[in-house]
């Protein structure tokens, strides 16, 4: 059996301008290369990687992406080739049996790239599987490092964008300063960030950034640094200005669950079972304060696997074991109130119960 692994391509917007270029997960935890258009195949004993062809006037446009040296200091061992190489090389190393891909995980269509695969290699389509994620549900130590500097520097940055929050300010200026914090420290954005006050915090995937931050407001922040291949992510929700009793309380009882929930998670727990034990706290809280409960107030999961990408593979029947990442991120949304919040960290799973990685 072999490995065949592609990166993410390049999306062009507009003759020469490019989208911003994010390496696909499996491609980057199996070589560490960060820039597009190289390939690797893993054999029993050996990594091959492929890098293009030197195209000098390519080059003089846009800079060598990578060089060889470059590429073999990530990867010890390694043989580079050409791409020119790879299709010699892939029938030399392929005899029988399966070929795992991670084809099916890229942000494009494959349909003639699994083709071309068929055809070299004379496959039927059910001799080629999509590469296993399991590698990537248990973090090593090196891995968790990574994920807690990720989240130091999105937890920094929030500081720096909040320090002078008023009312009157738009959301983009707030976005603008984690941007800056973020492209300041040579890092960048592990995805959009969400900076939503008022009613827009219920929409959970809120995206314009564009309104006007209202005194007594509740502000949601949900942001991301992307550090040497890893993700931080981590919400906050703040009051703005002098704000109402209720809108404390329900600050408040966020915070609680959020706190309950990391004192609760532990090994043998499933993801699902950490929800389940949220909603229980909130359903508490809720007739403790004399307040309607409605299942509709957290319509989002208690968290999920964090690493490489934001959203890491993890089956949500899956037993918690040591190694883990998982976010913690209770929220309230009520939007015939105007109220979004959400409190979120990142926990690791140790041998007895979690750790906070902040």
């Amino acid at each position: 059996m072999i490995v065949l692994l592609y990166p993410n391509r390049h999306h062009i917007l507009t003759a020469d301008h490019h989208t911003p270029y994010r390496q696909q997960a499996d491609f980057f935890s199996y070589t560490q290369i960060p820039v597009p258009e190289c390939r690797a195949i893993i054999s029993e004993d050996k990594k091959y990687i492929f890098l293009p062809d030197r195209d000098e006037k390519k080059i003089l446009r846009e800079g060598e992406l990578i060089t060889v040296e470059h590429v073999q200091s990530l990867n010890p061992g390694a043989i580079i080739h050409r791409l020119s190489e790879r299709e010699a090389i892939v029938v030399w190393l392929y005899h029988e049996g399966e070929v795992m891909t991670n084809l099916p995980y890229l942000n494009y269509d494959t349909t003639g790239e699994l083709q071309s695969l068929q055809d070299l290699l004379n496959l039927s389509s059910d001799q080629i599987r999509a590469l296993s994620q399991d590698y990537r549900t248990i973090k090593t130590s090196q891995q968790i490092e990574k994920i807690h500097i990720a989240q130091q520097v999105t937890l920094a940055a929030i500081e720096y964008a909040t320090k002078d929050i008023r009312p009157g300010m738009r959301e983009y200026e707030i976005a603008a300063k984690l941007t800056y914090f973020y492209e300041s420290h040579g890092y960048t954005h592990a995805f959009d960030p969400i900076v939503a006050s008022g009613s827009n915090a219920c929409t959970l995937h809120y995206a314009a950034n564009t309104g006007q931050i209202q005194d007594g407001d509740i502000l949601l922040i949900d942001t991301g640094a992307y550090v040497d291949g890893y993700c931080g992510d981590c919400s906050r929700s703040m009051i703005v200005g002098e704000t109402s009793h209720h809108k404390q309380l329900l600050l408040h009882i966020v915070r609680q669950v959020h706190d309950d929930c990391i004192s609760y998670t532990r090994p043998g727990l499933t993801i699902k079972e950490v929800h389940d034990f949220a909603v229980q706290r909130f359903e508490y809280y809720f007739w403790k304060h004399h307040l309607n409960w409605k299942s509709d107030y957290f319509p989002h999961g208690i968290g999920h696997s964090i690493g490489l990408d934001v959203h890491d593979p993890l089956s949500k029947n899956l037993p918690l074991q040591e190694g883990i990442c998982i976010t913690i991120e209770p929220g309230l949304y009520l939007p015939e109130q105007g109220i979004g919040i959400r409190w979120e960290n990142i926990v690791v799973i140790t041998k007895e119960w979690c750790k906070l990685i902040i």
